[in-house]
């Protein structure tokens, strides 16, 4: 997270990891941390996993290929199941938003609240990105300032 004491060895492509996402949810006890591991080729995310060891789970997606959940139950893994966001609720219906157990901000509230009839969902790290990817969750607005290792598995 020093990004910017670094000397880029790469030209075009780079693995960008987050170890622990989610550390707030780490050290309070709760299953929610995740393991981001990104491939950014100029600029931009294509390749993305997201792993929340303690749900049992893994998501993964490459840009213009889709995106696939994995269940872990010890030391076995699930088939991979693919996944996909579902459609954009008709307006006037309820939607539901994933919003951040330990940073939300003005900004993202007001974004939620001109857009009536929202059902939040309080989740933690980038398991956010898992719920969107699988349909389970309808958008993750954020508005706050973030990070490039925060976001970019879960672009993917």
């Amino acid at each position: 997270e020093r990004v910017h004491l670094a000397t880029p060895p790469y030209k075009d492509s780079f693995f960008l990891i987050d170890p622990l996402d989610g550390t707030k949810e780490f050290v309070a006890g709760r299953n929610e941390f995740t393991v981001n591991v990104a491939l950014v080729t100029h600029g931009v995310p294509l390749l993305g996993i997201v792993g929340a060891p303690a749900l049992g789970l893994i998501w993964r997606g490459i840009v213009g290929k889709g995106a696939e959940r994995l269940t872990l139950q010890g030391h076995a893994v699930s088939q991979a199941v693919p996944i996909k966001t579902r459609p954009c609720p008709p307006r006037g219906a309820p939607w539901t938003v994933a919003v951040s157990r330990s940073h939300g901000d003005a900004r993202t509230e007001s974004f939620i609240d001109e857009r009536g009839g929202a059902v939040r969902a309080v989740l933690g790290s980038a398991v956010k990105f898992g719920r969107v990817a699988e349909g389970e969750v309808d958008i993750y607005p954020r508005l706050s300032p973030t990070s490039e290792w925060d976001v970019a598995a879960g672009h993917a």
